[in-house]
């Protein structure tokens, strides 16, 4: 009992999760804070949670919530990210939905990814009916570039009008020969 010198019931996890959350704010590897998190995670079913302080608590929570962020100070790794949360998930599983939705409407409504949103919205038909020109103009070119080769496939075959060969074409007046014996063509 404490009257007699004893300890205090969870004073031992409460002296464990402060150093590991000190020491967890100063390791910057991905391997050893994936270590730490992991170790956390199997903490998770320990009813020595429910005894810590208040402060020791809001620390680990801090502390898990910045290594689950994308950006500064740690600008950790995204299995880093994904295992702070899972960590949270499991020590204090009582906010996880509450969590999952602020996280879901932090990153939608993040500036850049709003600004994102409303250009693709703005430029998509923009952007389609430019595709969908260069495709037409593609599909026209080809066509146009079919018919002149064909053309120039029929000039070198010796068709010179359609539906015949040269001198097939049809029946001309002779307007009387020419000098040498030639018949002249009108």
């Amino acid at each position: 009992t404490l009257a007699e010198g004893g300890h205090m019931p969870g004073e031992g996890a409460e002296f464990l999760l402060g150093e590991v959350t000190d020491t967890i704010s100063r390791v910057r590897t991905e391997q050893g804070l994936l270590t730490y998190l992991n170790c956390l995670k199997a903490l998770g079913s320990a009813s020595h949670l429910r005894c810590l302080k208040a402060i020791t608590r809001l620390r680990l929570q801090s502390e898990l919530y910045s290594l689950t962020s994308p950006g500064g100070p740690y600008y950790a790794p995204r299995s880093v990210r994904s295992a702070a949360l899972e960590v949270l998930d499991a020590l204090f599983p009582m906010g996880r939905r509450s969590r999952r939705l602020v996280r879901l409407v932090f990153r939608v409504l993040h500036p850049a990814e709003i600004l994102g949103v409303v250009f693709f919205v703005l430029l998509l038909p923009v952007r389609v009916w430019s595709w969908a020109s260069r495709k037409a103009l593609a599909a026209l070119g080809g066509m146009v570039m079919a018919a002149l080769r064909l053309c120039g496939l029929l000039r070198l075959l010796g068709w010179h009008e359609a539906g015949g060969k040269a001198g097939q074409g049809p029946a001309r007046q002779q307007s009387g020969t020419a000098p040498g014996g030639h018949v002249a063509w009108q």
